[in-house]
């Protein structure tokens, strides 16, 4: 069974603990869009997710093109020692977005992050923490979601829907390559500087 709520403070968290032992599953629903004064709302939830993780962040996205607060937050948490996995696609719908999202990928790779490329297309958009706490929306990482796009994303606190999640993570991770930096250098030169000069527009992808 599962309620809908908006968790903001300490003192909302304690008002719902004796729903936690009935069996209800505490979330909380992120709208945002160009229109809306918040409209980072959900990119800073998602940063303070990663920010706050310990041992494990896990990323399914369709697209990887992160502005400098996201991919800041994902080093930091490599940094820190914290298991940072990001899964993208192998084949993509669009060519452009691929050559952007390869050179962010064997960047945040100079920073310990794993790159997992799964085979077909992925269009899942999930973050899952420590296997604590877990969001599944629309929000892909990338400009037009976090900025120009009307988006949502509901947020789990609850451990067994995250570990449900984690698995399912690990089940597509078995079928993916694993990207190392000789997989991105490897490439002709041409094609590292194509991935670059797409770079330079993701902000308008």
């Amino acid at each position: 069974e599962t309620i809908t709520v908006a968790i903001k403070t300490n003192t909302e968290r304690k008002l719902l603990a004796s729903q936690f032992e009935k069996g209800h599953i505490p979330t909380q629903l992120i709208l945002a869009g160009p229109d809306d004064a918040h409209k980072a709302e959900i990119e800073d939830t998602l940063i303070k997710m990663i920010m706050n993780a310990k041992k494990s962040v896990y990323i399914q996205t369709p697209y990887f093109t992160p502005d400098e607060g996201f991919l800041n937050a994902l080093k930091l948490a490599s940094y820190s020692g914290v298991d940072v996995r990001i899964m993208i696609p192998h084949e993509w719908d669009k060519f452009y977005m691929k050559a952007a999202s390869y050179d962010y990928a064997r960047e945040v790779l100079e920073k310990d992050v794993k790159i997992l490329l799964y085979p077909g297309f992925i269009h899942a958009k999930t973050i899952t923490v420590d296997g604590k706490i877990c969001s599944v929306g629309t929000t892909n990482i990338d400009n037009r979601s976090f900025n120009l796009h009307f988006e949502q994303n509901v947020i789990f606190y609850d451990s067994k829907i995250s570990r449900e999640h984690e698995n399912i993570f690990f089940e597509d991770e078995k079928k993916s390559i694993k990207a190392d930096k000789a997989y991105f250098s490897a490439k002709p030169v041409t094609v590292r500087a194509w991935w670059s000069f797409c770079r330079l527009f993701s902000p308008f992808m």
